[in-house]
């Protein structure tokens, strides 16, 4: 039986999920006059009637993408089985990268900066943050196993959802949770812990709700409770990195801070996307689109974009750093696009609500591709008003492992074969078949 839609999850669908994440910003955004770009965030606005025109019409194309996917007939069979004796190995590889990848990290860390100087973070030091940004502690490649995690969490909820060894998959995915805390602190990358929360959040998601479960509620106001939980996360944050240090003897709380700061990222994002598009127009190649490619360690030296194309990457990042705030230098996730494709990128947004679309349909449905991919893929939709999220090379580790997985784990043998499991145990089979 397919796991119907319901109004409890409305928020999962992919393009009220983009509408509610981004056009709050875009109205603000385009709104707010200048004075007030210069007070709070310290930038010039170069927002207008363009950038309005690109936004909202890019939402409609997605929306024109994901409608475009229901042309397609939905399946009838029944979805296949996963081969349940790879699942929990795949899990483990997956945490094992990415746990290595934080140890080495944190031992590059305290090779750089010293022990005193992470100690520091821990007692508000925004000093102590900026000396750990700069120290610049990466391997490519390396550091960047972190990244599996993403993977991680979505393999360890599917061996949640099967009934599989529930608990010593609890324990692993808490120490991951853990240190993506650690480095969000220590890095001031607070994304780490979204990017492994929210896929983790949406695989434990149960499939169908009993009249009158107490979940009902909860389930209904996710997107408010979540945006809540965002505030309260990030007003953690910056009061170690930056009120305490700085902006304490002001006359601003901590809680009006925060929350200028928050919707700064995403504010800003915005007009910064719409200040490079300004200022480049088109590239001669796909950078934004082709990041993780860019980025590879043998692209990176032999191919760098730079000679390859003769335009400068420094030279975009120069753009925002001279003509907008430094602290504040996303790109947005819809102007690179325009960078990339110009026009074109409208096809662009095209096929990517149509992918979307794919990825959630076979989500509902239970089917591997859409439980390994649209948790994923859910993250760069809600992010999409500040990053590029989906095509960045912080990406990339994610999407192979989640294919490889897929391969993997894609049921071939008959359905009485003894290793293969529909997602999981009778219970489960039961609860799904639930009216």
């Amino acid at each position: 039986m397919k796991v119907k839609a319901n109004r409890e999850t409305w928020w999962l669908h992919p393009v009220t999920a983009v509408f509610l994440a981004t056009v709050p910003f875009i109205v603000s955004a385009h709104l707010l006059p200048e004075s007030s770009y210069l007070e709070l965030w310290k930038a010039q606005k170069h927002l207008n009637g363009v950038s309005l025109g690109l936004t909202l019409v890019t939402l409609l194309m997605f929306a024109l993408g994901y409608a475009l996917s229901l042309a397609s007939r939905p399946s009838q069979s029944p979805a296949p089985l996963i081969e349940r004796k790879h699942l929990a190995p795949l899990f483990l590889l997956s945490a094992a990268l990415a746990i290595a990848g934080y140890l080495i990290w944190l031992v590059l860390l305290l090779r750089d900066v010293g022990a005193s100087t992470l100690m520091a973070t821990f007692h508000a030091d925004s000093g102590a943050n900026y000396a750990i940004r700069e120290a610049g502690s990466t391997i490519p490649g390396v550091t960047t196993m972190t990244q599996f995690g993403i993977a991680a969490v979505i393999l360890g909820g599917l061996l949640i959802r099967t009934g599989q060894n529930r608990r010593p998959v609890l324990v692993i995915l808490f120490v991951l949770i853990l240190l993506s805390v650690l480095r969000a602190f220590i890095w001031s990358e607070r994304l780490a812990v979204i990017e492994l929360i929210i896929p983790l959040g949406l695989m434990t998601l149960k499939p169908e709700l009993r009249p009158g479960s107490r979940f009902r509620l909860t389930y209904t106001l996710a997107p408010f409770l979540g945006a809540a939980a965002l505030y309260l996360y990030f007003t953690g944050f910056e009061f170690f990195r930056s009120w305490s240090a700085t902006y304490a003897a002001g006359e601003v709380s901590l809680w009006s801070f925060a929350w200028t700061r928050l919707a700064g990222y995403y504010i800003t994002a915005l007009n910064n996307g719409m200040l490079m598009y300004s200022e480049l127009g088109r590239l001669p190649l796909p950078y934004y689109t082709l990041e993780w490619l860019w980025k590879l360690p043998g692209v990176s030296y032999l191919l760098p974009y730079d000679q390859v194309t003769g335009v400068s990457l420094g030279a975009q990042g120069d753009i925002l750093r001279v003509m907008a705030n430094p602290e504040f230098t996303n790109p947005s996730g819809i102007f690179p696009y325009f960078l990339d494709f110009g026009p074109a990128a409208y096809l662009f947004w095209v096929f990517c609500g149509a992918a979307a679309g794919f990825a959630y349909r076979a989500f509902r449905e239970e089917r591997l591709a859409g439980l390994l991919f649209y948790p994923f893929l859910f993250v760069g939709l809600i992010e999409l008003g500040r990053v590029p999220y989906l095509t960045s090379g912080r990406a990339f580790p994610a999407w192979i492992f989640l294919f490889l997985s897929y391969f993997l784990l894609k049921g071939r043998s008959p359905v009485t074969a003894p290793e293969m499991s529909s997602l999981g145990s009778p219970s489960y089979e039961a609860h799904r078949s639930l009216p």
